[in-house]
C-alpha cells in the first residue's frame, strides 16, 4: 500500500500559472508510488474544479471567501480560520503519513494536522516570509517572525529555496535542505526547438544581432532600466546590433514598458511580448545571447534565485545580474555570466559591452549548461526530496 502525502498550499496548483515547483514535487513522489494529495485554496477564483486527478495527482479545492488584497490582515483572520478548519477535515479524511505545508500560511495548519495524526512535519519555504511582510508592514513583519519561531519547533525537516535560507533555519535547530525549483535535465534534453533561425526572423532579428533577453514578471521590476541601458548602448556607442527581447505581463505593464521604449525612440531596438506559453517559451530561450534578471531591491532579492537564472544556465545563456547575494553566487562560482553593482543604465550598458568583449563566449555556455547539469537540475533535487522522505517515513 501507498504511503500518502498531503501538501496544503495557499493558492490553486494550476491557476493563474502553474505552481512549478510544487507540481514537481508531486509529481517526483507520485512517480515513486507515492499517493500524493494537493489540498489547495483557489483564493479568488470563480470558477473551478473541485476535485480533479492530474497526471496521478490528487488535486481538492477548497472554497472560501477572502477580502480583497490589501484588506486589513486582522479583518481577513476569521476567513483564514474557516479555510483551515476546512483544510484539517479534509486531511483527516485521508489520513495522511507525512503533511508538507508549503510556506508559512499553510503551516499553522500543517502543525494542527501533526499533532492530530502524529505523524512528520516537513515545512516547504519559498520566501523568508518575515521578511516579506515586513514590506508591507513592520508590524505584520514582526508577527509573521514571532509565529514561524514558534512553528519551527513543531517542524520535523524544511526545505527552502537558497543557501541564505537554509543557513537561516539551520540556525534555529532544524534540519534543512536546499531544493532548487528548476527544470529537470530529461525535460532540456527531450526539448524540440523550432530553427532558430526562423525564429529570430518572425521578431524581426538578423542573424548578427545580439539579443538580450529578459522573461517573467514584469511589474515592480524596474525593467524601464533595462530600457534605458540599451537607449545609452544606441546614443553612445551608435550599435543597432544589440536588440532587448522583453516577454511577460501584466498586460498594463507591457504597454507601459512600450510606452517608455517611444519616449526613448529605440522602438526598433526593443520587442516587448506579453505572456508565451510555458510549452513555447523554450523557442525564445533558444535565441538569446544573454539573460537578464530584475533591479527591483529588496532583502527578498539577496537571499531569492530567480526561476529564470536556472532556465538560463539550462539553455547555455550567460547570465548578467546584479550583485544580489544569492544569484551574484550562483554566476560566480559557475563561472557563467558577469555581475555588475548598480542599477543605472550605464552600468548595465557596461556589463553588455564586458560580455560583447569577451573572446570565446562559448565558454561561459558551456560553463552554465555543465553548472545546470551537475548541481541545479530537478534529478538532483529530488534526489534530495526522496531521501528525506524516507528518513521520515520509510
Amino acid at each position: 500500500m501507498s504511503l500518502k502525502v498531503v501538501m496544503l498550499l495557499g493558492n490553486d496548483i494550476f491557476y493563474p500559472n502553474i505552481d512549478k515547483r510544487v507540481f514537481m514535487e508531486a509529481k517526483t513522489l507520485v512517480n515513486n508510488d507515492y499517493d500524493v494529495t494537493i489540498i489547495c485554496w483557489p483564493r479568488r477564483l470563480v470558477k473551478y474544479q473541485k476535485t480533479e486527478i492530474h497526471k496521478k495527482i490528487k488535486i481538492n479545492r477548497i472554497e472560501q471567501f477572502i477580502n480583497k488584497k490589501n484588506q486589513n490582515f486582522f479583518v481577513k483572520l476569521p476567513q483564514y480560520v474557516r479555510l483551515s478548519l476546512k483544510m484539517i477535515k479534509e486531511t483527516k479524511k485521508i489520513k495522511p503519513d507525512v503533511i508538507v505545508s508549503h510556506d508559512l500560511e499553510m503551516l499553522p495548519i500543517g502543525i494542527i494536522t501533526k499533532l492530530m495524526f502524529s505523524i512528520p512535519l516537513i515545512y516547504d519555504s519559498h520566501e523568508n516570509w518575515p521578511a516579506m511582510e515586513t514590506n508591507s508592514s513592520r508590524l505584520l513583519g514582526i508577527i509573521t517572525y514571532i509565529l514561524e519561531v514558534i512553528c519551527l519547533q513543531f517542524v520535523d525537516y524544511v526545505f527552502t529555496i537558497s543557501k541564505s535560507l537554509e543557513r537561516k533555519f539551520v540556525g534555529r535547530g532544524v534540519n534543512t535542505n536546499v531544493l532548487y525549483t528548476s527544470r529537470p535535465k530529461k525535460e532540456v534534453s527531450e526539448l524540440i526547438f523550432r530553427s532558430k533561425r526562423i525564429v529570430r526572423s518572425e521578431l524581426g532579428y538578423k542573424t548578427t544581432d545580439i539579443i538580450i533577453g529578459y522573461f517573467g514578471e514584469l511589474e515592480g521590476k524596474n525593467l524601464h532600466i533595462l530600457i534605458d541601458a540599451i537607449s545609452y548602448l544606441y546614443q553612445n556607442y551608435y550599435t543597432e546590433r544589440i536588440k532587448l527581447l522583453v516577454i511577460g505581463g501584466p498586460r498594463d505593464e507591457v504597454n507601459r514598458l512600450i510606452h517608455i521604449s517611444n519616449q526613448k525612440k529605440c522602438t526598433k531596438l526593443i520587442k516587448i511580448l506579453n505572456y508565451i506559453k510555458y510549452d513555447d517559451i523554450h523557442n525564445y530561450f533558444n535565441i538569446l545571447d544573454i539573460g537578464f534578471t530584475q533591479f527591483n531591491h529588496s532583502f527578498q532579492c539577496q537571499i531569492a534565485i530567480p526561476g529564470k537564472i536556472l532556465d538560463y544556465l539550462a539553455f547555455g545563456i550567460p547570465p548578467i545580474a546584479i550583485n544580489y547575494y544569492e544569484r551574484a553566487r550562483i554566476i560566480k562560482e559557475s563561472k557563467c555570466g558577469i555581475i555588475f553593482h548598480n542599477a543605472n543604465a550605464k552600468e548595465i550598458a557596461m556589463a553588455i559591452i564586458q560580455f560583447l568583449n569577451i573572446k570565446n563566449p562559448s565558454i561561459l555556455k558551456r560553463n552554465a549548461i555543465n553548472a545546470f547539469n551537475n548541481k541545479y537540475c530537478w534529478e538532483i533535487q529530488e534526489k534530495k526530496l526522496l531521501q528525506t522522505l524516507k528518513e521520515l517515513i520509510g
